[in-house]
Formats: structure tokens, sequence, C-alpha cells
């Protein structure tokens, strides 16, 4: 949700301080929208994909493949 950089008169906004509080303000909410905007780009911090999902490339044996392409490459790899 943005926030809304301003002092209205009503609460504070004297002409002295109150430039300064709302510049204040202004920069703590470029910032905070900033922030948001960026976080809202980015994948969660966990997430699962399906075996099925592995339709090309070849799949480590630290992963559980074989590593290798081909039965040959496969056995070397697991030395076998």
């Amino acid at each position: 949700m943005p926030v809304s950089p301003t002092l209205p008169t009503d609460q504070g906004n004297d002409g002295v301080w109150g430039p300064i509080v709302n510049t204040a303000i202004s920069d703590v909410a470029t910032f905070a929208n900033g922030l948001e905007t960026a976080i809202a780009g980015k994948a969660p911090t966990s997430h699962a994909h399906s075996a099925a999902d592995v339709t090309s490339g070849t799949l480590a044996v630290a992963r559980g493949g074989t590593g290798g392409t081909t039965a040959a490459t496969a056995r070397a790899a697991l030395a076998v």
C-alpha cells in the first residue's frame, strides 16, 4: 500500500517545521514504496517442482539422476 508523504496544516505544518517534516516523510515514503515494489517481484523463499516439469537436460547424480544422457555415460557417472 503506497505511503502518502504529506503533513496536513492542521497536524503541525506551521510553515517552518512542516516542510522539513514533509521532506523526511517524503524520503521515507519513497523508500517504502520502492521497497514494496522490489519485494512484490520476488519469488517465494520456498517452492517445489514436480519431476514431470523436468523435460530436458541431464539430472545430476547428486540430484537423484543418472548424470548421463546415454546408458554408457550413466553407468560411468554411477560407477557401475
